[in-house]
């Protein structure tokens, strides 16, 4: 960790005492949050893989709920151990270099998992904006073959990316004392910390903060677009046909549903990055007095974006509750069968 014997404090003993209080809740309520979010995104990719939901957008949201539930998988076990044991535990047992290693493996894991989330999140703004903005190109340009590497793409980059936290942290006996802990590097700590300080700029510009602008923008422009698909359908609906008009009509629910997405994201990830950010610049004092006490509020920040999608396709999306009640057993896709079938349509041209 960077170095936190300073002066200054930017953040006074009240915030201490909220972190202390918020951290004894936190392990219940990040376990209660992961199990729901693994039901709740195998259910994603249970209703997403139908026969009748073949398209690419649904293909990108298959591989985001994965990239969200492996992150719910790998928190479980840190949250347990970290916050539930640990108070039953004494700290010689506790604090074994087994157990420190899977905590830096937990670590690991669910920053790149999350990594991944974010890049699938971008890529499926960028699909739905060419989708929106240039729909005559829309079935070249997100074919199924360009969407599928697309996947490959959002899950290999964010290997690459996370290099410099992974050469940061290590295990490390605790000097005078005969138990490990996770601390920073050698390489890390040297050219007055360069490395880690690389890492905050990493996590808080490249990981959160352009991710969080970018999509701001995409987003503006995919309302724009809803906007000006609107005024173009009041003046030519007399000329459409009933199946035009269906199709505009789901073309602007799923945009809907995918902003839905993105104002989640925006809202969990924008504040992360700005406590990143600052840590960046004004360094060790901030990182000791606010960042480390705010680890859990930004822990579960992270697991809310990950576990919410479910809902946001639940309420959003006609066809994906019909198809969840079908998986379900309720025949309610099969009543609306005709409408799930041009839903299908629609979206895979996109």
């Amino acid at each position: 960790m960077l170095n936190t014997s300073t002066h200054a404090q930017y953040c006074g003993p009240d915030f201490q005492h909220f972190h202390t209080t918020f951290k004894h809740y936190h392990g219940y309520i990040s376990i209660a949050v992961c199990i729901f979010g693994i039901i709740a995104n195998i259910l994603n990719i249970i209703v997403l893989t139908r026969k009748n939901m073949t398209s690419s957008i649904n293909t990108l949201l298959t591989g985001l709920a994965l990239a969200d539930m492996l992150v719910m998988i790998d928190y479980l076990p840190y949250a347990v151990n970290h916050y539930i044991l640990i108070e039953h535990t004494s700290k010689l047992d506790y604090f074994t270099y087994s157990r420190m290693i899977l905590i830096l493996v937990c670590d690991h894991v669910l920053v790149v998992g999350h990594t991944v989330s974010i890049a699938f999140t971008l890529t499926l703004a960028v699909w739905r904006y060419i989708a929106v903005n240039h729909p005559l190109k829309a079935s070249q340009w997100c074919n199924p073959y360009r969407t599928r590497l697309a996947i490959v793409f959002c899950y290999f980059l964010p290997l690459v990316v996370c290099v410099p936290i992974y050469i940061s942290f290590s295990v490390q006996p605790r000097e005078g004392a005969t138990f490990y802990e996770v601390g920073l590097t050698q390489l890390a700590l040297r050219d007055e910390l360069l490395l880690a300080r690389l890492m905050f700029w990493l996590i808080s510009v490249v990981i959160k903060l352009v991710p969080c602008v970018v999509l701001c923008f995409l987003s503006l422009f995919l309302v724009r677009g809803l906007r000006r698909a609107g005024e173009m359908k009041s003046k030519l609906v007399m000329q459409r046909s009933l199946n035009e008009e269906n199709e505009k009509r789901v073309m602007d629910k799923t945009t809907r549903m995918l902003l839905g997405v993105l104002v989640l994201f925006i809202v969990t990830e924008f504040p992360v990055g700005i406590l990143a950010l600052m840590t960046a610049v004004l360094g060790d004092e901030f990182y000791g007095t606010c960042y480390l006490y705010l680890r859990e509020v930004r822990t579960i920040l992270l697991l809310v974006n990950s576990g919410l999608n479910f809902l946001v396709y639940l309420t959003m999306s006609q066809r994906f509750r019909e198809t969840f009640m079908g998986v379900l057993g309720l025949g309610v896709g099969k009543k609306r069968g005709s409408s799930v079938e041009l839903v299908t349509e629609v979206t895979t041209s996109m």
